[in-house]
């Protein structure tokens, strides 16, 4: 057999650049895998703290609710102050409204939306205006109770939709309306809850709405329902920074298990 002949100075040469070549290869191959892998860690890192902020959140509602129906010293009440509570090590801010001070919108009449309009800064042209589109978007029929058709109104302003004559289905519909901007629907949205089913308590009410109910006159309307609703606000920060707002509107009635009308997230 004839012995393996030895290579020249050109083979060494390219063997060498080979070798160079796979090994500056295979670090580049090994630094992707690292950054992809500190990637994926970082990702579900950030994925676990922000459950935890959720998980809080939705604990701290639920100890509302324990806190509302307790008798008790450990009673909280349905007054707007703002509680700090702990679940699983993760702060959370709480606060309880009472929806009895809170006007529906699928009962209200045209006249009062106006009137509270008016009350956050609205001109009394403009808000009578208003006050009718957002009566009109429930009421039955094709009429405007502003004059003309509901059909036209909004073709006029470019929709390519009409009211519903239904009621309003959530709060935050009222941003559907003709006439209402963004900004007015953020400013009249807090002073609304459809989850209302009785009359406006002005004790309860925040000073504007108060104010709109005096400037017609109606210095109280006496909830005649034995229920109580109330929107429970609870806000979770993580020591990370992560932070998860969760509101939900609970009812409850005499003798009867607490009944969860709306649970959403909102930022």
């Amino acid at each position: 057999m004839d012995p393996i002949a030895p290579m020249t100075r050109d083979q060494r040469g390219i063997v060498l650049v080979l070798v160079l070549w796979s090994i500056a290869l295979l670090a580049l191959i090994g630094a992707r895998l690292t950054s992809a892998s500190r990637t994926d860690i970082a990702t579900a890192t950030d994925l676990y703290n922000a459950t935890r902020a959720e998980a809080a959140a939705d604990g701290a509602v639920h100890e509302a609710i324990a806190r509302l129906a307790d008798g008790g010293a450990l009673h909280w009440s349905a007054d707007r102050l703002i509680r700090t509570t702990s679940i699983g090590g993760v702060q959370a801010d709480v606060s309880i409204e009472n929806l009895a001070g809170r006007l529906n919108p699928n009962s209200a009449p045209a006249e009062l939306m106006a009137a509270l309009l008016v009350r956050l800064g609205m001109p009394t042209e403009r808000a009578l205006a208003q006050g009718g589109a957002l009566f009109d978007w429930r009421m039955p029929g094709g009429l405007s109770v502003t004059g003309g058709t509901k059909r036209q109104m909004y073709r006029m302003a470019g929709f390519g939709y009409v009211p519903p004559s239904q009621p309003y289905e959530n709060d935050n519909e009222i941003a559907a309306v003709v006439g209402m901007t963004p900004e007015v629907s953020a400013a009249l949205r807090p002073y609304l809850s459809i989850h209302n089913d009785g009359a406006v308590d002005p004790n309860e009410a925040a000073v504007p709405l108060r104010l709109a109910l005096q400037d017609l006159g109606i210095n109280q309307l006496a909830n005649t329902t034995p229920s109580a609703t109330v929107e429970i606000t609870a806000l979770a920060r993580s020591a990370t920074g992560n932070r998860f707002l969760r509101r939900a509107v609970v009812r409850f009635r005499p003798g009867e298990p607490y009944q969860i009308l709306a649970w959403s997230q909102s930022e």
